[in-house]
């Protein structure tokens, strides 16, 4: 089975995970070079990072991509630690389990989860108490304006993505309060009811200006095709899942929205074949709707062509 190609959404923020091999602890004394890789790696790409947290073996990376790809950030930082844990321990063979793990963030909601979730690893590994405690994520940069409490330079700490909107309220304050929240949710039984979160009104916006699915869909470059059905997802039924979509239920919304979406993927230049196989629908249907677009055209052509 062939790989699935990398996502490619310059603008779009990352959830990264990149795991040791068999899921092996690396030297508790290498976590400071680690950040120091990764802080070098920063230097040679054009992503922008908004949060970290590196583990005994796996590292938790929150960043938004720029023009380049990803790999140009991934590829080095995998490979120097590979190169650290092997002097370290004095061995050879893997070090890096799988192909590390993208995840793009179409919603707001799913980014705030994505740095919350790095900056409480810790504290969900039983390796400290407090978020506060661990040294070698990005919480500390979020609950301080100090510079000093950087341990990346290059780190671009997102807080505003949890403004209130209150007044006399700091981006920091915002961030402590949303972590508390978010911290005793995850404390919480699956049966004991939830306290009510913290407003994000401001938040919200600044992901719509910065991030939002919307802004990202006016950019010229060709996504993978993944990418395309995610956004359009995003956009046309946000309440809908991708396995909903792929099931192949024959309801007529669902129907409405697979032909949207193969028209979108149809557009963005992805072959029939690769959009059938993808939503899991029959070669028939993409047919019908690539003739529809064909036709479509050559009307708007002979139209432009009148005298």
């Amino acid at each position: 089975m062939p790989r699935r190609k990398r996502s490619y959404l310059p603008g779009c923020a990352f959830h990264i995970t990149a795991r040791s091999h068999n899921g092996e602890f690396w030297p508790d004394e290498l976590r400071t070079e680690i950040v120091e890789i990764i802080a070098l790696g920063l230097k040679q790409t054009d992503a922008v990072l908004h949060a970290f947290a590196v583990m005994t073996n796996h590292i938790h990376l929150v960043l938004r991509q720029g023009e380049a790809p990803l790999s140009q950030l991934m590829h080095p930082v995998c490979q120097r630690t590979a190169y650290a844990v092997h002097r370290a321990v004095k061995r050879t063979g893997y070090v890096m389990g799988y192909r590390y793990f993208d995840t793009p963030s179409i919603e707001e909601s799913h980014l705030r989860n994505a740095i919350l979730y790095t900056h409480r690893n810790p504290v969900e590994a039983l390796m400290c108490a407090d978020a506060c405690d661990y040294e070698w994520s990005s919480h500390r940069a979020y609950l301080s304006a100090s510079p000093s409490e950087k341990r990346i330079s290059a780190l671009y700490a997102v807080n505003d993505l949890f403004a209130s909107g209150l007044p006399d309220r700091t981006p920091q304050q915002d961030y402590a309060d949303f972590y508390v929240w978010y911290d005793a949710c995850k404390k919480l039984a699956p049966s004991d009811p939830r306290p009510y979160a913290p407003g994000v009104t401001a938040g919200d916006e600044y992901w719509l200006e910065n991030f939002g699915v919307k802004r990202l869909a006016k950019r010229s470059y060709r996504p993978d095709l993944r990418d395309v059905v995610i956004i359009a997802l995003a956009e046309l039924a946000p309440t809908i899942s991708l396995d909903a979509l792929r099931v192949g239920l024959r309801t007529r919304p669902l129907i409405a929205l697979r032909q949207a979406i193969i028209e979108r993927a149809l557009r963005a230049g992805h072959r029939p074949i690769d959009v059938a196989r993808y939503l899991n629908t029959s070669d028939s249907t993409v047919s019908r709707v690539n003739v529809a677009l064909a036709r479509k055209a050559r009307r708007c052509d002979s139209w432009l062509d009148r005298p």
